[in-house]
């Protein structure tokens, strides 16, 4: 899991913070720009545990991401917050590495180092930023898929020095040869503005919220899932067929809400698992998955149903066999609704 053992004496780079929203003195017929954010609710039925548990602290923010600042100045002082509109949520698949951003930020890690070759070896870098976690800020964490970057990563706020942790934790495990340098993550947060890599790509920038970030290896995810069922009834790989399926077959940025939906279903693996177990017993495989808009929900929610049909691979004509649970991406840590259901519907068909 992502681990943090930071001490609150280390300092951040101001930079690092993300700036409060601002508030600006408008003429009294014009109308105030404000970010809106949807309010928590309850779920009726509570949510499963995690298949591995995140580094929040007890006395995380109910919120988890501050507003984005707005800048000011405009026309007779107004704001211009994009039309007042809330920012864009993520909810991402990944592996995490590194990008030193500019020469001048290389240049500076090389001093500190003493040698351009420490300063290049993943392993005595990663070291050096333990014990010096101010110069953190000095690198450009990313988020990966298929050795693309797709994300910047930067921490921000209260628990900044828990999420540099917890990033480090994460890059330090892809370095473990004995389990096949294997590293994924979960990265849920806002997006706002953009940064260059020292390559010269332009990437969208992600402020992360703690709540919700996991790091794990396929088979840990699976083995944990496991241990939150309390008993051993389904394949091991029947339920890494279908995080492979969500890894490659199905990937995106984690942006739209089906996406958050469905990347949210890869890391909370107890409910794939019931679902695993469940048709087990009734010799089906995973045929297709997909996610629809939910019918039905919540007020302020946004609820997605993840449906996943099994088939007999021994015999075609039997009907196949639907599991179907709910996720609700209203907020920037999406969260399950209800139990699994599941019913009997016709080959090939949802």
């Amino acid at each position: 899991m992502f681990n943090s053992n930071a001490s609150d004496t280390v300092a951040v780079e101001p930079s690092s913070v993300a700036p409060s929203a601002c508030n600006c003195e408008q003429e009294p017929d014009q109308e105030t720009s404000k970010v809106v954010v949807a309010p928590q609710s309850t779920a009726s039925v509570p949510n499963p545990p995690p298949p591995l548990a995140p580094v929040a602290q007890s006395g995380a923010p109910a919120g988890g991401i501050s507003q984005l600042a707005c800048s000011c100045g405009g026309d007779k002082g107004a704001c211009t917050c994009g039309g007042g509109q809330p920012p864009q949520l993520v909810f991402a698949l990944g592996a995490l590495w590194f990008d030193f951003g500019t020469e001048a930020r290389y240049d500076a890690l090389v001093q500190q180092l003493g040698d351009p070759v420490r300063a290049n070896n993943p392993a005595e870098l990663f070291g050096f930023l333990r014990q010096n976690l101010h110069f953190a800020g000095g690198i450009t964490f990313i988020l990966m898929q298929e050795q693309i970057p797709l994300y910047a990563v930067q921490p921000a706020g209260p628990f900044a020095l828990q999420i540099y942790n917890a990033m480090l934790d994460a890059l330090e495990s892809s370095l473990d040869e004995e389990h096949n340098r294997e590293q994924r993550v979960s990265i849920p947060g806002a997006i706002s503005g953009s940064t260059r890599l020292l390559n010269g790509m332009t990437v969208p920038v992600v402020y992360p919220d703690l709540r919700g970030m996991y790091k794990w290896r396929s088979r840990e995810l699976i083995a944990a899932a496991k241990a939150a069922v309390g008993k051993e009834v389904a394949s091991d790989d029947d339920i890494f067929n279908f995080l492979n399926r969500v890894y490659y077959e199905l990937r995106n940025f984690g942006i739209a809400p089906q996406d958050r939906a469905l990347n949210f279903a890869a890391t909370n693996a107890y409910q794939t698992q019931v679902a695993f177990a469940e048709s087990a017993g009734r010799n089906l495989a995973l045929d297709s998955i997909q996610v629809v808009k939910s019918p039905i929900c919540r007020p302020d929610s946004d609820c997605w149903d993840v449906q996943l049909q099994m088939f007999d691979p021994e015999n075609e004509r039997r009907a196949s066999r639907v599991y179907r649970y709910t996720v609700d991406v209203s907020e920037v840590l999406p969260v399950t609704v209800g139990t699994v259901r599941t019913w009997a519907a016709r080959t090939g068909t949802l």
